[in-house]
């Protein structure tokens, strides 16, 4: 797990190469243990400057070094991520004749791309971005990982074209105005996340998961290769299904436990962590240490019962974190700092502070159960969707899993819908009358409602929209702040054969009788503690900040940190989640609005 930056620039840029020390300064967390840079002369005034900050993982031998390159230097990489399937495309390509000086999962890509160019991506199992600087042909290729883990932003003027880990790594760059993006900022305030490929910074966009770009002869392309689909069989028998993705979600685990440093494990308490913990201890070799975040503010907010029990089952060690709102403010900033942009709940307060504990104790890869909701129900909004598939003229076994008194529940799953629906309706109002109108001019609500599905289509339809959307945005927060801690996250649940074969499952498998996530905790069922298996409740990650919010001593010291900013946005004098991440965000980031 690292951190990248480069230029290549179609112009003599006499502060290029201070631009690029810069960029890779501001992301030295991303990776504090090696950092290097080239400077790669193609000719007729193009240039490519790379620079990588390295976490070493995989391969601690300075063999492991980047920017890396291939035998006769023409082809040179910066990455970013894990392929675990790494050591078996090696074998190939060492019987294709390629010969490797590392033991790094870097230097297979080096020599896939040789060997399949970009068909290399659909070999690869695992997390990446990474940029490719071609010398023969003259050409950068750049990638990002199929579900979005790790990520990649980019400006481009048509004369430089300017890429980083972090979007404070790209501002670096002269040439890059701070230049604030309202359709994101609306999008934000509306679903909590922005679409498309946008960021928060006109100018400055992400690519895209499942996508790469080719930049020849000053010509920027960027492709997909890769699409998830949702292909219902339903046919398969259920306790086929369980076997196939218990099958599935021990490799997944087996391969993301491969490192030359110790791997830990988050747990929370809920059915996805635990059940990684409970297959990760299953391997394990040496007793594994897991990490919590806690709460005292009262039940809503306490899961120390279900960590517990999942702690007493496997017999691994815990440790939990007490957060708390000390010094909240002074905390907001550096969170707002790493997270680049405004994106998601106050799951990330948490987030930041395990991070931290994972740190202090000198661990720097830990695995965690990110993505079990989108993938197996894990919503309860998603049961507004169940209609929708009863509808369809496939998938009549639903009835064996719902019983005539489940089916009474389509009025309430009616009511669900037109519900959800109004509350969207009512919020847009209230943007309309809060927002400032300088802001509001440049926002296409109409086609946000069109392409807003969260709440629209079936069961099928709104899990295969937060994959495509909420999905980027939790992974967003989960990558910013463990690597704000020199952390590697690694998440067995979105190997993407995994994913790929969750969207096979009938909705029948994952909401049954309205319980959630069933195939997972029927895969599950001989190693989850009792109660974490009979668990009705969907928490996900639940933190106090409301209640934080509502103390008038902090909520003044706010109004002085930021009112300027807000002002600035809204019409009112509110102060909430989404607010404190605007106004420390323009000021932080000095972000013109």
């Amino acid at each position: 797990m690292c951190g990248i930056a480069g230029i290549v620039s179609f112009k003599n840029r006499p502060f290029a190469q201070e631009a690029l020390r810069r960029m890779s300064a501001v992301i030295a967390h991303r990776g504090p243990d090696d950092s290097g840079q080239v400077l790669l002369d193609a000719g007729l005034g193009v240039s490519a400057l790379l620079a990588h900050r390295r976490l070493k993982i995989i391969d601690l031998s300075p063999y492991a070094h980047q920017p890396m390159c291939n035998e006769d230097q023409s082809i040179w990489l910066i990455y970013n991520g894990e392929i675990y399937n790494y050591e078996g495309l090696k074998n190939q390509l060492e019987a294709a004749g390629h010969k490797f000086k590392s033991k790094s999962d870097s230097e297979v890509i080096i020599h896939a791309y040789e060997e399949w160019g970009v068909e290399c991506l659909s070999k690869f199992t695992g997390m990446w971005a990474f940029a490719i600087w071609d010398g023969r042909k003259k050409l950068l290729f750049a990638a990002r990982d199929r579900i979005g883990i790790k990520p990649f932003y980019y400006f481009y003027d048509g004369s430089d074209f300017v890429f980083a880990s972090e979007i404070k790594a790209v501002l670096e760059y002269p040439g890059v105005k701070r230049c604030l993006d309202h359709q994101s900022l609306y999008e934000y305030l509306y679903m909590g996340y922005s679409l498309d490929d946008r960021t928060w910074i006109k100018g400055v966009r992400k690519l895209m998961p499942a996508h790469y770009i080719v930049l020849e002869k000053g010509n920027l392309s960027a492709r997909r290769y890769w699409q998830p689909r949702i292909c219902p069989d339903y046919e398969i028998e259920e306790k086929k299904a369980e076997y196939d993705l218990r099958a599935l979600l021990d490799e997944s685990v087996r391969l993301m436990l491969k490192a030359d440093v110790e791997v830990g494990m988050h747990l929370s308490g809920g059915v996805d962590s635990s059940s990684v913990v409970a297959i990760a201890n299953s391997f394990a070799s040496q007793k594994i240490r897991t990490y919590s975040g806690i709460f005292k503010e009262g039940l809503e907010f306490d899961e120390s019962f279900y960590i517990n029990e999942a702690v007493k089952k496997y017999n691994v060690a815990n440790e939990k974190i007490l957060i708390t709102p000390d010094a909240f403010i002074e905390n907001m900033k550096k969170i707002v700092w790493h997270m680049d942009e405004p994106v998601a709940g106050p799951g990330a307060y948490p987030q930041f502070f395990i991070s931290k504990l994972i740190n202090s104790r000198n661990v720097k890869v830990v695995l965690a159960g990110q993505g079990g909701d989108e993938l197996f129900g894990g919503y309860p909004h998603y049961n507004s969707g169940i209609l929708d598939n009863m509808r369809s003229s496939q998938g009549k076994a639903y009835k064996d899993y719902y019983s005539s008194k489940d089916l009474y529940f389509k009025f309430y799953l009616t009511y669900l819908r037109k519900h959800m629906g109004r509350l969207l309706s009512f919020k847009a109002k209230r943007l309309d009358k809060i927002l400032n109108r300088d802001i509001l001019k440049n926002i296409d609500t109409r086609q946000l409602s069109e392409k807003s599905g969260f709440y629209k289509g079936s069961f099928d339809d709104m899990a295969f929209w937060d994959i495509n959307n909420y999905l980027p945005a939790l992974l967003h927060v989960e990558d910013r702040l463990s690597m704000a801690f020199s952390v590697e996250t690694r998440l067995p649940l979105l190997n993407h054969s995994l994913v790929e074969y969750a969207l096979k499952l009938p909705f029948y498998f994952k909401i049954n009788s309205f319980n959630f996530k069933y195939i997972l905790r029927m895969a599950m069922k001989n190693d989850l503690p009792r109660a974490i298996f009979e668990r009705p409740d969907k928490k996900g990650f639940p933190t106090p900040v409301k209640i934080w919010l509502n103390d008038r001593p902090l909520r003044q010291d706010i109004y002085k940190e930021i009112d300027k900013q807000l002002s600035g946005v809204f019409t009112d004098k509110q102060i909430s989640w989404e607010r404190l991440n605007i106004g420390l965000w323009l000021k932080i980031f000095q972000v013109s609005l």
